[in-house]
C-alpha cells in the first residue's frame, strides 16, 4: 500500500446531524434537557440571510450535533428501527449513570426505544428517540472487546474521564455496512481512521458485529450482519426530519474529497450542503461511501 493508501490525513468524526420539525423544540431537547452548547446558526445549502433552511450547530466535549430545519414541503424519514437498513443508526453518547438520565428522560415523556440493559461488552445502554424520532444512544462504562486491533487505542479510551452525572460527552455514531473490508478500507485511506477492536455477538438472530474505528475523539461504529440488507434511505435532494449524515472534519477538504471517489464513493449534492469542493462559498462538501451513507466534510471550526 502506497503512502496516500495509508490515509496520512488526520481527520474527525466532528457530529451526526440531524434534520427537525420544529427548532424551538430541538433546541429545548438538546441544549436545556441533555445539556448540549448552541455554537452558532448558518445557511444551508447556499441561502443567506436571516430566511430559509439553517444548520444549528450543538456541541458538548467531544463532539456534537448539528440540527438542520427542514422545509415546509418535507419528506417523512425513510429511516427504519432496523438495523439491517443501511445507512446512519444512531448518534451515541457516554454518560455516568445510564438509569438516572433514563429516569428523567421517562419524566419529560421521552419515547425509549430500549430500556437500559447490560449489553455485550459490559456496559449499560439504553435508546430513546428525540422530538422528530431521531435515535440516540447513552451508553455508560467501558466496552471489553472480543477483539483488540490496537491496544494504545484501547488504552486511549479508558483514560477518558466519565462525564459528570448532568452531563453528556459525544462519544460515537453508529453506520450500518454491507462489506466490512471495504469500509474498513474507505474510512482509513480517505479519513485515516483507525481500527480500535470489535465486539462478536455470536448468538444474535441477525449475526452481527460491531467494529470500532477511532476517528478523532470519537468514534466510527460499523455494524455487519450474516443476514442479507435493506439500502440507505438517504437520497439527494431529499428533505427530511431525523437521522440525515455523517459529519467530519478534516484540514484536507479538496484530496479527501479525491481520495474519496477513488476509494468507491461519490460527491453528493442535497439539501444538506453542497456537492463540489472548496472555494469560497463551498467550505463545505457533501459525499457518500461506497454504501451510499451521507457524509458531510469540512474544515476544523
Amino acid at each position: 500500500m502506497s503512502t496516500e493508501d495509508r490515509g496520512n490525513w488526520p481527520a474527525s468524526l466532528a457530529y451526526g446531524a440531524i434534520g427537525v420539525s420544529d427548532i424551538d423544540r430541538s433546541l429545548w431537547f438538546y441544549c436545556d434537557v441533555l445539556g448540549f452548547n448552541l455554537v452558532e446558526s448558518s445557511p444551508l445549502g447556499g441561502g443567506g440571510g436571516g430566511r430559509g433552511p439553517r444548520a444549528y450547530h450543538l456541541r458538548c466535549p467531544g463532539g456534537g450535533i448539528n440540527l438542520l430545519t427542514t422545509g415546509s414541503r418535507s419528506a417523512a424519514s425513510g429511516w427504519l428501527w432496523d438495523d439491517l437498513q443501511i445507512g446512519v443508526r444512531h448518534v451515541g453518547m457516554k454518560v455516568a449513570g445510564v438509569d438516572d438520565w433514563a429516569q428523567r428522560l421517562h419524566s419529560l415523556g421521552t419515547p425509549f426505544r430500549l430500556e437500559p440493559v447490560e449489553a455485550v461488552g459490559n456496559v449499560r445502554i439504553a435508546f430513546f428517540e428525540d422530538p422528530d424520532g431521531a435515535n440516540l444512544e447513552i451508553v455508560q462504562g467501558y466496552i471489553e472487546y472480543s477483539k483488540v486491533w490496537d491496544s494504545a487505542l484501547v488504552a486511549g479510551e479508558l483514560g477518558t474521564a466519565v462525564p459528570a452525572p448532568t452531563a453528556v460527552r459525544f462519544d460515537h455514531v453508529g453506520v450500518s455496512t454491507t462489506n466490512l473490508d471495504a469500509t474498513l478500507s474507505f474510512y482509513e485511506r480517505v479519513f485515516g481512521f483507525r481500527v480500535i477492536d470489535q465486539i462478536f455477538y455470536p448468538d444474535h438472530p441477525k449475526g452481527m458485529t460491531i467494529t470500532m474505528l477511532r476517528a478523532g475523539g470519537a468514534k466510527l461504529e460499523v455494524f455487519t450482519f450474516t443476514q442479507p440488507m435493506t439500502g440507505c434511505p438517504w437520497a439527494p435532494g431529499v428533505d427530511c426530519a431525523g437521522l440525515r449524515h455523517v459529519g467530519i472534519e478534516t484540514g484536507d477538504v479538496g484530496g479527501a474529497a479525491r481520495r474519496a471517489t477513488a476509494a468507491g464513493g461519490a460527491m453528493a449534492a442535497g439539501p444538506d450542503g453542497p456537492g463540489e469542493p472548496g472555494g469560497p462559498g463551498h467550505p463545505r462538501v457533501m459525499l457518500t461511501d461506497p454504501d451510499g451513507i451521507p457524509l458531510e466534510m469540512g474544515a476544523p471550526s
